[in-house]
Formats: C-alpha cells, sequence, structure tokens
C-alpha cells in the first residue's frame, strides 16, 4: 500500500522514526490493529517553514478485513524513541483489489521449417490460447501437418493449450508422397502369328515381365525370334521398366521345313512275270499322297524318290510287251522313308529292302 504525507519543517537538524499503525478508535481510545515496520526520517536545519513529503509504501497483513474503515496513526520520534515529536491520524478503508493478472509466454516452432503457428503470444494465467500449424505457401502440396509435440498434442491442425505457465510447442509437417503415376505398356506381334502376355497399366518405377506367345494354329509353322520397340532380347520372356508409356513387338519367323526325303530303290524282276516287262512305281505314304516317276523303268534301275514326308508303300504296275497291258503288281511293306538311304524293291515279293 503507497503513502504519502506532506509536511512542514522549522528547526535545528535532527533525526527521528515515523511509525505507521492502523486500528480503531482515536486517542486515547486507539486500538491498534497492526503496526508497520518504522520509517527512518531526517529533516535538514531550516530557519523558516520549509515543505517536505514522506512517502513509501507498506504491505497490507491478512488479518485485516476486507471492506472495514481503520483509523490510521502516524507518530513522529526522536530517534531514541523517549519523545514523541508530533502526531496525525486519518481513516482508510480496505478494499479487495484483483490482484495483476499473471502472464504467461507461449512460443512454438515447427520441424522442419516450412510452415508457422498462429496464435502464439503472452496470455494471461488460466487462459486457453487456440494455435493452428499452418504451411508456407511455397510448400503447399509438398507438405503437410503431421501432429503437435512439446506442450501441445494431437494431428488435427488446431488444438487448444491451458496456459498455467510458460509453455512451448512443435508443429511437426510431413512430405506429401507423390501421386501414383501408371504408364501404359502396349505391344504387338509382327506377324500376328501370336500375342503378347503382361501387357497393361503399372504403376511408375515398376517393372513389366512380358512374354511371345503364339496362337495354336501357328505352333510348328512359327517361332519367336526377338523383341523390338522398347524390349530387345531374344528370349521369348524379358522385363521393361515402366518409366513412361512403352510399346513392344514381338517378331516372329517361319519355322524352314525339313529338306525332302530322298529315298533310291532299286528295280528287280528278273524273271518275273516277263523278261520284257518295264515297270512304273507309285509312292503312297501314310497320308495318303501319291508319287510317281512316270518312268519307265528296266530292272536294275535304282530310283531316288523326293519330297517323301513320312513312310509308306510302294506299288508296281508292269507292261507286258506280249499282251500289250498293263498290270498292277505288288504293294510293298510298309517302310520308313529314311533320307538319303537307299532301297532295292523287289517286284515279285513287293518287299523293300536296304541295298
Amino acid at each position: 500500500m503507497p503513502f504519502d504525507a506532506p509536511y512542514e519543517y522549522k528547526g535545528k537538524a535532527q533525526g527521528g522514526w515515523l511509525t505507521i499503525s492502523l486500528g480503531t478508535g482515536v486517542s486515547p481510545s486507539f486500538f491498534t490493529k497492526h503496526t508497520f515496520p518504522r520509517i527512518r526520517v531526517d529533516f535538514d536545519e531550516a530557519m523558516d517553514w520549509a515543505s517536505g513529503r514522506l512517502a513509501g509504501n507498506f504491505i497490507l497483513p491478512t488479518t485485516l478485513q476486507t471492506g472495514q474503515t481503520y483509523s490510521v496513526r502516524a507518530k513522529l520520534e526522536t530517534d531514541d524513541g523517549k519523545q514523541e515529536t508530533d502526531t496525525d491520524w486519518g481513516v482508510i478503508t480496505i478494499e479487495a483489489v484483483a490482484p495483476p493478472p499473471v502472464e504467461y509466454a507461449l512460443t512454438g516452432e515447427e520441424s522442419p521449417a516450412v510452415g508457422w503457428i498462429s496464435g502464439l503470444g503472452d496470455y494471461d494465467s488460466g487462459k486457453t490460447a487456440t494455435i493452428t500449424a499452418r504451411l508456407d505457401s511455397w510448400a503447399v502440396g509438398s507438405y503437410e501437418f503431421d501432429h503437435w509435440g512439446g506442450d501441445a498434442s494431437g494431428t488435427s491442425e488446431t488444438t487448444t493449450v491451458t496456459m498455467n505457465r510458460d509453455k512451448h510447442v512443435i508443429a511437426y509437417f510431413k512430405t506429401v508422397a507423390p501421386p501414383v503415376v501408371e504408364y501404359a505398356l502396349t505391344g504387338e506381334g509382327s506377324p500376328a502369328v501370336g500375342w503378347i502376355s503382361g501387357l497393361g497399366d503399372y504403376d511408375s518405377g515398376k517393372t513389366a515381365t512380358i512374354r511371345a506367345r503364339l496362337d495354336s494354329w501357328a505352333v510348328g509353322s512359327y517361332e519367336f525370334d526377338r523383341w523390338g520397340g522398347d524390349a530387345s532380347g531374344t528370349s521369348a520372356t524379358t522385363t521393361v521398366y515402366m518409366n513412361r508409356d512403352k510399346h513392344v513387338i514381338a517378331y516372329f519367323k517361319t519355322i524352314a521345313p525339313p529338306p525332302p526325303t530322298k529315298v533310291s530303290f532299286t528295280v528287280k524282276g528278273d524273271g518275273f512275270p516277263f523278261l520284257t516287262s518295264k515297270w512304273i512305281l507309285y509312292h503312297y505314304d501314310r497320308d495318303g499322297n501319291i508319287w510317281q516317276d512316270n518312268i519307265h523303268h528296266n530292272p536294275g534301275d535304282i530310283i531316288t524318290v523326293s519330297n517323301v514326308q513320312s513312310a509308306g508303300k510302294l506299288s508296281c504296275y508292269c507292261y507286258s510287251s506280249v499282251t500289250d497291258e498293263w498290270s498292277k503288281q505288288f504293294y510293298s511293306k510298309e517302310f520308313a522313308a529314311e533320307n538319303g538311304e537307299g532301297y532295292k524293291y523287289d517286284i515279285a515279293s513287293g518287299i523293300v529292302y536296304y541295298r
């Protein structure tokens, strides 16, 4: 409690003590409730009346009642405390005054430093601060709020903090995963005798495994040759790294037919059925195809049969110079045509055998 006591003084220089007391009643019926610690005072010599002022502060005790009016006694005494030189009286009423509010500081930081926090500052004790984590404009789209730390918690961008002390909050941000980009992998067969498995859409950075396959009707006539476009290699199965739209080509090639089968036969017909006979040979393979050389052979001729693709039989027609007729003779027994091997055909018995 501040006090201010103006005075006028005249006389020699001297010192003393000022004692202020609160109580009820006045002299001579003053009942002291509380006496404050005395204050040292000094007066300079003054030949005439000189004005002055005594001022200071006292702390009111809790024993005083709010709303009560008290008498104030200000007593001035000599240094030795044996002589009261002056006493003044006053009145004071005790009123309840709210103490000045206590302020606490709310500070913050961002991790990483890609934004800021609104709502930071000084708050009266007991107040609730509302704070919001915000991104810098350049970081929008690359970062997003993750969670609070320090003296705040939660995953919402906006939260509250009760200010009962100095507090520090941390707004944690995280990078935003880039959107998934898909690329198309297309393909074709050249010539169009097959297809490619593994085509379709793939996430960026993925590896596609593809394989060239023949249509069923082309098996045996075509085979895989090589890759083209955005694939390479000669293996029917390969991989393609998808970092853009890509197109692959599976090249096929025809399978070369096996070389024609040539089988040599020796016509043997000595003495049967006619010495003067001429012979024509026909070849029937297992698929029913007929080969005829259309040459009249004498006994002992060697006959070469070309393009024989499978085992088969030979038949013999003979011409008689006596009857001037052609007649069918024997069928051979079934034999396997081997490329380049020589055979003999016995017209009389219809047997084909190795030479």
